[in-house]
């Protein structure tokens, strides 16, 4: 078995988070899809830690969108189809990488 890229690996950990803020969204739960797209946001700040890893598309989405609308962007109605918007995007881009 071959090893990860860092590439690899961060695809991987934004494809979990992206996924999980989806299912998270809900009346009752809509600080835990918040926490989960910020700490994407964070994550899209990590290429300029670690110099092997480039920009990620997903990411830097998340990071527009944050900018965009700091007061408001984890309200529910604003994050349930910002969510959505991100796992269309992630379908994508795994259809990508199947290829």
């Amino acid at each position: 078995m071959r090893e990860k890229t860092a590439n690899e690996y961060l695809f991987e950990i934004v494809s979990f988070l992206i996924t999980s803020a989806e299912r998270c969204v809900g009346p009752e739960r809509a600080y835990g899809a918040c926490r989960l797209i910020q700490t994407l946001y964070m994550l899209s700040f990590l290429p300029d830690y670690v110099q092997e890893l480039e920009e990620n598309e997903l990411l830097m989405k998340v990071r527009a969108h944050i900018d965009g609308d700091l007061q408001n962007f984890w309200r529910e109605p604003q994050l349930k189809q910002f969510t959505k918007e991100l796992c269309m995007e992630l379908s994508k881009e795994l259809k990508k990488r199947e290829t």
